[in-house]
């Protein structure tokens, strides 16, 4: 009996000490709660339990990335609650019996059920601030919400687009544009006849990036307009419609569809657009030409008139499709095309006269332009997301451009002393292959809680094959004009890496650093006809890009930032190639393979305040600027052709705002930028230069009538401003529209008229030998009247996966 009372009293005493050990052993339980696409979840519930009543311990909410810590929990068994409004709320079993826990990846699923109606109390605001870029909500603008994607970008704040093709961001030239991070590999009037041919309702946002980091491609010293196209977010199947008819002096429109469907892990999208219309451009141009020497006027003059109208057909297409291989591996494959049959009409009448306005002789030209680009682009990509805060992505693209052209020019001159009539056929059998290939891969890793790298390369591969072959009329027979006509070879292979990191110093204060890193090796060759010789020329240079951006929010509405960024642009492989284009007798243009890159440095300190206005001072430096200059030759014939200045500098003021309400039914967006320019260049052993003080902005008003009535007012200014050699004179439009909603909300009507008064006109003075004024006019004033009607069936699910796409953007120009 003793010996059975003694056994358990030792077993007390035994597991006492044991029992007193247990008590000092906590565990710190950490984990990450993600929705079901692997999007981190912040400010999600997370309630520790205990597991025989369910009672409440402790307790804490999650991070911006999703992430949730537990401290000094005794070893045990538990209960984790988590919540978050909208997801069905799971509870999860917990056992602490290690110094850390760290729990698998949580994913909540959407608690998805019908409701009658739906009472909207609250709205996401058009325009929002990020260190370094603006992102615009097009459906936030009549202007940008209808028609094709080039009005989009006519309609974004601080955005100047050209029918030439230049693109301006903040008033400084020179910004990529992108779509879905994936350059379009066009500019000049090729990039207007892409943009033209899709439509503006597939596209969902817009941001423009002043100062892009060291994931981009570094080229573009104006930035990167980045369009992003509209994401299928719910199950089911979702149709749109649009159609627009415009009128200036002529005709044009344009019409298309967007179609998704997604079903459990499948998701189908395509859209096509046709674009067909006629846009003109009236030219006068007067020069009076100076002694070379002593810089006074000869008292020779040159006056030419043209009237240019372009008369474009195109069908854009774009198909692809995303596939969740399992819950972390999502395939994607796409392919588009742009087909383009464009005729560039054209009237030049040229005349010469000395000591007043006595003519001595006069020139007329006629050009017709026939084109058939063809544009065709198709790509694969593989995203993997083990964990919410790891991704690895990688990413292959192919581009092929095909772009033939027919040149037919007629010449009539006359003598005013002898009365002369010669006449001059002139014929251009022009054509051209681009052909590009591209693939990058990237990986996202968190080094700590507070510290991310990203990290990246990319490889791409150019080859480009053109030809140019002229001849003239002469005794009823086409000759060979060998002064004109040559061969041009180009291969470019860029190799570029990249390490970034951002590290969280504190709630309020961040940052991130990263060096991108850019080897470029070209190759061209160019056969001259005249000579039969042939011209190699290789070059091979690596080029460091640091970028450093650094943000601290003083709360949640106010903040600064400071950015720093090395860019570079490569010449455009047009301006590189030697070609001669003629515009008439009087007037060529050609490529100059000789042409460096141009490297620029930009910082940008930014203030935002309430999250409705952003002040930032900005400042830009740039090594061998690439701008148009001037060759004369000798019968007055002046060549016009890219070359490197010496530098660039610009610096000044930029002030945006988000979207203020000055009324319960009147909201503005203001975009203002005041900034000084000066160019400077050698001639002739001379130093020359240009500089300005340049102001720019747009003041954009919407007015809302009712819940289906809606009016926007919009203006937009830049002044006298400097480009290289060029001084242009100011511009500035007004423009306006009304939208009618209608058919349940689902469907729109616009009527807009763009430069109501017709003031938008391009003046340029430039001095190099002679004083030129011109006076450009491009469509002038638009009025335009458009449909669009969307279907959708199904229910919200997940978020569409991001995809890793090849940020680059490229330099090809063609006609």
């Amino acid at each position: 009996m003793h010996a059975f009372k003694i056994i358990p009293i030792l077993m007390i005493f035994c597991c006492q000490p044991a029992a007193m050990k247990a008590q000092n052993l906590v565990s710190d339980i950490t984990g990450t709660v993600s929705d079901d696409d692997g999007q981190p979840i912040p400010g999600a519930n997370v309630l520790l339990l205990n597991p025989v009543d369910s009672a409440y311990i402790t307790g804490t909410t999650t991070d911006t990335e999703g992430k949730f810590l537990i401290p000094k929990i005794a070893y045990g068994h538990y209960l984790l609650k988590i919540s978050f409004l909208g997801y069905e709320i799971p509870v999860l079993s917990c056992i602490a019996r290690e110094k850390i826990v760290e729990l698998p990846p949580v994913s909540l699923k959407e608690n998805t059920y019908e409701i009658a109606s739906v009472t909207v109390v609250g709205k996401n605001r058009p325009i929002k601030f990020e260190p370094g870029k603006m992102v615009v909500d097009v459906s936030s603008s009549l202007a940008a919400s209808e028609g094709n994607v080039f009005e989009v970008l006519k309609g974004m704040p601080g955005v100047t687009i050209r029918e030439n093709g230049t693109v301006s961001l903040n008033g400084q030239s020179g910004a990529k544009i992108m779509v879905d991070g994936k350059p379009t590999y066009v500019s000049g009037e090729s990039l207007v006849s892409l943009l033209r041919g899709m439509p503006a309702t597939s596209v969902d946002k817009v941001e423009l990036i002043t100062q892009p980091d060291a994931r981009y491609d570094a080229s573009g010293t104006a930035g990167i307009i980045d369009i992003k196209t509209k994401k299928r977010k719910t199950e089911g199947f979702n149709l749109s419609v649009n159609a627009r008819y415009a009128r200036n002096r002529y005709n044009l429109g344009n019409a298309g569809f967007n179609l998704a469907y997604r079903k459990n892990k499948i998701n189908l999208f395509s859209n096509y657009s046709y674009y067909q219309g006629k846009n003109y451009n009236d030219l006068r141009i007067i020069n009076d030409y100076l002694d070379p020497i002593t810089g006074e006027p000869t008292g020779i003059t040159l006056e030419q008139n043209t009237d240019r109208s372009w008369r474009y057909k195109t069908h854009y297409f774009r198909i692809g499709t995303d596939y969740d291989l399992t819950d972390k591996i999502t395939l994607g494959v796409y392919a588009t095309g742009n087909l383009s049959d464009e005729r560039l009409t054209g009237k030049t009448d040229s005349e010469f006269s000395s000591f007043g306005n006595r003519s001595d002789s006069a020139l007329s030209t006629r050009n017709l332009n026939e084109k058939y680009p063809r544009r065709y682009t198709g790509g694969a990509y593989i995203s993997w997301k083990p964990k919410t805060d790891t991704e690895w992505n990688t990413s292959f693209d192919r581009v092929y451009h095909h772009h033939p052209e027919d040149q037919q020019q007629y010449e009539d001159f006359r003598n005013v002393s002898t009365g002369v009539l010669p006449s001059d056929t002139l014929r251009g059998d022009i054509d051209g292959i681009i052909d590009i290939y591209a693939g990058e891969t990237s990986i996202t890793l968190p080094l700590s809680r507070k510290i991310k790298l990203n990290a990246g390369a990319k490889s791409s591969f150019i080859r480009i094959d053109n030809s140019a072959s002229y001849a003239r009329r002469a005794n009823n027979a086409w000759v060979e004009n060998t002064g004109l006509s040559n061969d041009f070879g180009y291969n470019e292979n860029v190799n570029a890496g990249y390490v970034q990191t951002k590290i969280d110093f504190s709630d309020a204060f961040a940052g991130q650093i990263g060096l991108r890193v850019e080897n470029t090796h070209v190759e061209g060759n160019v056969f001259e006809y005249s000579s039969g010789k042939d011209s190699l020329f290789r070059n091979r240079y690596t080029d460091f890009f640091p970028a450093l951006g650094l943000n601290y929010n003083f709360d949640n509405d106010n903040g600064i930032s400071f950015t720093y960024g090395r860019r570079i642009t490569r010449p455009n492989y047009r301006d590189m190639n030697p070609f001669v284009f003629v515009f008439n007798k009087y007037l060529h243009e050609q490529g100059n393979p000789n042409l460096k890159p141009a490297l620029s440095d930009n910082v940008e300190l930014a203030f935002t305040l309430k999250k409705l206005l952003r002040i930032g001072l900005f400042f830009t430096y740039v090594k061998d600027p690439i701008t148009k200059s001037f060759l004369f030759r000798d019968e007055n014939v002046v060549i016009v052709f890219p070359e490197n200045l010496s530098s660039g500098i610009s610096y000044g003021i930029r002030l945006n705002t988000a979207d203020l309400d000055i009324t319960g039914w009147w909201q503005a967006n203001l975009t203002f930028a005041g900034q000084y320019r000066e160019f400077r260049w050698n001639l002739n052993g001379e130093k020359e230069g240009n500089d300005f003080l340049v102001p720019s902005g747009d003041f954009n008003n919407r007015f809302k009538l009712s819940k289906s009535w809606l009016i926007e007012l919009k203006t937009s200014y830049t002044g006298k401003r400097a480009e290289g050699q060029y001084i242009f004179e100011p511009m500035w439009l007004f423009s306006g529209g009304i939208r009618k909603y209608i058919l349940n909300n689902k469907g729109s009507v616009t009527l807009y008229v763009d430069d109501i008064f017709s003031t938008f006109v391009v003046g340029e003075i430039s001095r190099l030998g002679q004083f030129t004024r011109t006076r450009e006019k491009e469509n002038g004033r638009q009025i335009s009247i458009s449909f669009s009607y969307r279907f959708n069936t199904g229910s919200e699910t997940k978020k569409s996966r991001t995809k890793s796409d090849i940020d680059e953007s490229k330099r090809i120009n063609l006609r």
